[in-house]
């Protein structure tokens, strides 16, 4: 989920000191990571990059693969996914022998994410109709509604295989995305208190290769959105992650991965623009892409994770991932990503690019003002929206967290 990069306390057998193999300082991987903040600023932007040039009307030759390469910003999604498998594993390994470890990992999960994903459906389907606003109907299946508050948005459209919950203005398919994560969030916590590191390392692994073969199983049906949003289709991301997680604290830490990480995202750039120039494009739909592609995105971000832990402090990859306007995106990942795909028809209206083109005498400057209008709208809601209504729910957690008696 794209939320703020979690804080964890720093265990005396975490990869946080000395490398066994080298005699080398191997880079912190708990607490608080201002580089991950940055990851997360890019596959946030990423994503709104994606999703606010949708339909751009770019004629030119050059402009047709501009347009092909702003609509894989999809893959942003699956950064998110790695960086959750590795940050919440992370954290659940270092608290497997704190006390009340579920009630503390589920109190904190719960008002990090419900208010805001539970505060938007109670606007929309419980405040707005009392404003006069009109709500649409979710979608033409019956009781359609009960999957969002049932966290079940991706199940009935993989079940269906249509976007169901888009009508009118109203748009929650993105919810997805947050459904595949809490269904991570229920079981994984059980699965990493009761494994040894060896037994949760193959269990990512046997779930990443699972992952794949449905995929390809579903790639022959004529369903190709189940493969893309259904969760055990999506597990490997996460569980490349969190192998990441495990991997870090073993001896040897980040600086052991940093050689074979080089090449396989070396390896994974070259493949992946190969596919793009092919296939003239990286859409999810593509057979190829939604089966080994898929795979692929999930270890290349996992290497450039690693890379970006064990980058040193000046370097260019550090230097990027520590700037302050990914930084910031990062940190209020959760809340843009909630907003800006929920607004994206008023965004249409009230920024509509060609208006903004005949201002500015030119299609490109105006599809570059409609990005940026609609990016600084979303970021202004959700900066707006933590810290007056979603900030202070993480104050409940002190009435929640374990006190050892005096």
């Amino acid at each position: 989920m794209p939320e703020s990069t979690p804080v964890c306390h720093q265990a005396p057998n975490s990869a946080a000191g000395t490398s066994a193999h080298s005699g080398a300082t191997s880079p912190r991987v708990t607490g608080h990571l201002p580089a991950l903040d940055g990851l997360r600023g890019l596959a946030i932007l990423l994503v709104l990059l994606r999703h606010f040039t949708e339909g751009a009307e770019l004629r030119s030759k050059s402009g047709r693969w501009l347009a092909a390469a702003l609509d894989a910003g999809w893959i942003g999604v699956d950064l998110f996914f790695v960086l959750s498998g590795f940050l919440i594993t992370g954290i659940l390994l270092e608290a497997r022998r704190s006390q009340h470890y579920f009630r503390n990992f589920y109190v904190r999960r719960t008002l990090r994410i419900f208010p805001l994903y539970y505060g938007v459906l109670a606007v929309i389907f419980g405040i707005a109709p009392w404003l006069g606003w009109l709500v649409p109907e979710v979608g033409p299946e019956e009781h359609s509604q009960a999957w969002l508050w049932a966290y079940g948005t991706n199940i009935i459209m993989s079940w269906t295989g249509s976007p169901l919950l888009k009508h009118g203005w109203l748009n929650l398919n993105h919810f997805w995305s947050l459904a595949v994560e809490e269904h991570f969030y229920l079981l994984w916590p059980l699965i990493v208190f009761t494994s040894t590191r060896l037994r949760l390392a193959t269990i990512t692994a046997a779930a990443f290769l699972g992952a794949f073969l449905l995929r390809v199983c579903l790639s022959y049906t004529h369903n190709a959105l189940a493969p893309y949003i259904l969760t055990p289709c999506r597990i490997d991301t996460l569980m490349l992650g969190a192998l990441l997680a495990v991997a870090v604290r073993e001896p040897g830490g980040v600086n052991a991965l940093v050689r074979p990480a080089r090449v396989v995202l070396a390896t994974g750039v070259v493949i992946l623009s190969g596919v793009f120039v092919l296939r003239k494009g990286l859409v999810f739909w593509d057979r190829y892409v939604l089966s080994g592609g898929f795979s692929l995105l999930a270890v290349s971000f996992g290497a450039l994770l690693v890379l970006t832990l064990a980058a040193r402090e000046h370097s260019l990859l550090a230097r990027t991932f520590a700037s302050a306007p990914l930084r910031f995106l990062g940190r209020y990942s959760y809340g843009i990503y909630v907003f800006h795909y929920l607004l994206l028809a008023w965004f249409d209206r009230i920024f509509p690019t060609s208006l903004l083109a005949s201002y500015l005498g030119s299609y490109a400057f105006g599809l570059t003002a409609h990005v940026l209008l609609c990016s600084a709208v979303a970021v202004a809601i959700a900066f707006a929206s933590w810290h007056l209504y979603e900030k202070q729910f993480l104050k409940l957690k002190r009435f929640f967290e374990y006190r050892a008696p005096r």
